[in-house]
């Protein structure tokens, strides 16, 4: 509801999906003495599952100059029109799309950490930041382990299975917090290969590779070719 996945495409608001949830509970107390919204009956608060997604509509709510969000659905669409269409070919801007928004559901990326601003279009001239480092990830903000959380250079990653790769770590160089350099784990989804950080971080890393080659160590990982 509060990602506008209803009947008219429009998102609901907070409170009204509490008044939702308060009449079904009503509905439901008929049959059974417990309130369904609340983890411990003699707590008020909701349980924290219903009490974290309420809060964080509420918190979208209020956001200035608001967009509405990337969904899983909307991932999922974008990556049934990469299995049909050029069947073989993974390097298009659909392919780098799909990798770069499924990681975004994961990491929360702001757009200047894989994309370009205008003027910033060629390969040669990333948007930099404060210390004339790439806003965008790198290269050298990519690393790969394998089973045991043992570290592998990138050459060994790009030529292991796929299926040899548990967990990628992403350094993110330039944040809005001031915490520059921070690495963060991304693990793989077990019940869901598509849907993968840790897949599509390698699908992205070796389109990389087979583009530009292993030399441009400052030039953004967010690259596609037409055909």
């Amino acid at each position: 509801l509060g990602t506008g996945e209803t009947y008219w495409s429009k998102a609901i608001k907070s409170g009204t999906i509490a008044t939702y949830l308060r009449d079904i509970a009503k509905f439901l107390l008929r049959f059974q003495p417990l309130d369904p919204r609340r983890s411990d009956p003699a707590s008020k608060p909701f349980a924290p599952c219903i009490a974290f997604i309420l809060a964080e509509i509420a918190r979208w709510e209020k956001m200035p100059n608001k967009r509405e969000p990337f969904t899983t659905a909307m991932w999922y669409y974008l990556n049934g029109i990469c299995d049909t269409a050029n069947p073989g070919y993974h390097d298009s801007v659909e392919h780098a799309f799909r990798d770069w928004s499924g990681l975004g559901l994961y990491g929360g990326f702001r757009l200047t950490e894989w994309a370009q601003e205008d003027g910033h279009s060629s390969i040669d001239n990333p948007c930099l930041d404060e210390q004339d480092v790439p806003r965008a990830f790198c290269l050298d903000d990519l690393e790969f382990r394998t089973h045991g959380n043992r570290r592998v250079s990138l050459e060994e990653a790009h030529d292991l299975p796929e299926d040899d790769i548990e967990r990628t770590i992403l350094v993110f160089s330039t944040q809005k917090n001031g915490n520059n350099g921070e690495p963060r784990i991304f693990t793989r989804n077990l019940a869901n290969k598509d849907l993968c950080f840790v897949r599509q971080s390698l699908r992205i890393f070796k389109r990389f590779i087979k583009l530009v080659g292993w030399h441009r160590r400052q030039t953004p990982l967010c690259l596609y070719q037409t055909t």
